[in-house]
């Protein structure tokens, strides 16, 4: 199958929502029971809007949409920040990957997020420190193409804006993630101490924070 990238419009920001609520739904070690154990509706949907909106114009935040060629359907989306400085706190928005913890949102368990969210900030802060750096924070591809290369042909986008740049790309990933993230050369520094259980969950729902150092664009192949 052929894949193409394509930067998102803003008339698309309900379908790349939709797509990530989805996908982490349906994913191994997803936060989805954690955070959202109403599962999906309106409410949910409108909050989850407030990030990519705000980041629309940010000319250091890119996401890509992935599709296939053939039938132009969107199948994946990455979200890379080009972030001259990691966030201090949990009050420093991060990506869009998980906006506003600040609201309380039908259906959503605000305590369960606005934990993690700490937690990935401060393992963001301690590991990234002041050095400039991509954060990659979304990675999605829809259950029935994953295993079909979508995710390596997300991953080259954000790792030749990486290496073009001369930084280091940061990531936190879930156990399926961080397979995919470890042969594109992120080694795992720690692993975030986040247990969804605590909140309703099935499983741990455990997160890795990796780093892929930097590298120059000519040492990039994998």
């Amino acid at each position: 199958m052929s894949y193409e990238s394509t930067p998102l419009q803003f008339w698309e920001i309900d379908e790349y929502i939709k797509l990530r609520f989805d996908t982490f739904a349906a994913s191994d070690g997803s936060l989805s029971a954690a955070f959202w154990p109403g599962g999906y509706n309106q409410s949910i949907h409108m909050f989850l809007r407030r990030g990519p909106e705000k980041d629309f114009s940010d000319p250091n935040d890119h996401v890509q949409l992935i599709r296939d060629i053939k039938t132009k359907a969107v199948i994946g989306a990455a979200q890379w920040e080009v972030n001259p400085m990691p966030p201090m706190n949990a009050q420093q928005e991060q990506p869009s990957s998980l906006p506003d913890v600040s609201l309380n949102v039908e259906g959503g368990n605000m305590l369960a997020l606005n934990t993690f969210r700490t937690m990935q900030a401060d393992c963001h802060q301690r590991i990234m420190e002041k050095q400039p750096h991509v954060y990659l924070g979304i990675m999605v591809v829809k259950p029935g193409y994953q295993g079909r290369g979508v995710g390596s042909f997300a991953m080259k986008w954000g790792v030749d804006l990486a290496d073009r740049l001369g930084l280091p790309i940061y990531v936190e990933a879930t156990l399926p993630g961080r397979r995919l993230y470890e042969r594109w050369g992120f080694e795992v520094q720690e692993t975030m101490p986040f247990d969804a259980r605590v909140f309703g969950a099935p499983s741990k729902a455990e997160h890795y924070c990796m780093v892929r150092p930097a590298r120059k664009a000519d040492e990039s192949a994998i």
